[in-house]
This record gives structure tokens, C-alpha cells and sequence, in this order.
């Protein structure tokens, strides 16, 4: 192994157990993944000329399904003044969160039509 890898597996080393490479390398993947769809939903929602205090919120409710945002969208707000693209976009969220991101992200790759 590599220094790197070293370090890197005696960084994971939890309770007298180590946490193998690959789980910890998998876990860091769905987390990347994860904010970085969160992130991409937010600029989206900013992009459309939504506050960055209700683009936040609206990304994070739709990926958490949770109902309520912040901002513009909250608690006594509705989703009324979102456009019809802000919409599609936390449809797609929504799925993205309750579904979890990789089954998702399996329907757009090749190999999965092709079989």
C-alpha cells in the first residue's frame, strides 16, 4: 500500500475495528453524491430568481421530503410563486430522496437499457 492509503485506513481506525476501504470510500461517495445534487437543485432554484435563503430550503425539503422550507416556501407559505421548471426540479428531488440517489442514477446509464 501506498503512504496515503495508510494514513488513510489508520484515519478510519474506529473502536479497536477497522473500517474497511471500501465502506469508507462508498460512504464518502453517497455523501458526495448527495451534496452535490443538493447543491446543483439549489443553483437551479437561485437561477430562476428565487432568494438563496428559499432556493436552500426548497432543495433540502424536496431531497429530505420533509414539506415545509425556509424563506419564501416556508411553513405558511405554499409552492404557488415556484415556477413551472422549479417544479420538475423538486419532482425530480423528491425522487431523488425518497428513492435514494445511486437506484436513481442507475435509470440514466446505458447498461441499464441495454438489458
Amino acid at each position: 500500500d501506498s503512504l496515503f492509503l495508510r494514513k488513510l485506513k489508520e484515519y478510519f481506525y474506529l473502536a479497536h475495528s477497522s473500517i474497511t476501504f471500501l465502506a469508507s470510500a462508498s460512504s464518502f461517495g453517497s455523501i458526495a453524491t448527495h451534496s452535490a445534487d443538493f447543491s446543483v437543485a439549489a443553483f437551479a432554484f437561485s437561477a430562476m430568481g428565487i432568494k438563496m435563503e428559499s432556493s436552500f430550503g426548497a432543495a433540502a425539503s424536496a431531497m429530505g421530503n420533509i414539506g415545509p422550507s425556509l424563506g419564501d416556501f416556508g411553513p405558511t407559505d405554499t409552492y404557488v410563486g415556484l415556477p413551472l421548471a422549479g417544479k420538475f426540479i423538486m419532482m425530480f428531488c423528491m425522487l431523488l430522496g425518497r428513492l435514494e440517489i445511486f437506484a436513481v442514477l442507475v435509470l440514466f446509464t446505458k447498461t441499464y437499457w441495454r438489458t
